[in-house]
């Protein structure tokens, strides 16, 4: 019984692990595309306002 439950335990530990790891790289993907669109953005407004 106690190796089922020991099992079980690292289990949960891999799978938490495992959330926290996608939780990790999908804040930081979105961190990267919000500054590649602020990049994007002052860009253009540069671009702008050379043509002006």
């Amino acid at each position: 019984m106690t190796i089922i439950i020991i099992i079980i335990i690292i289990i949960i530990i891999i799978i938490i692990t495992i959330i926290i790891i996608i939780i990790i790289i999908v804040t930081i993907r979105i961190r990267i595309g919000i500054i590649a669109i602020i990049i994007i953005i002052e860009s253009f407004e540069c671009s702008s306002k050379k043509e002006n």
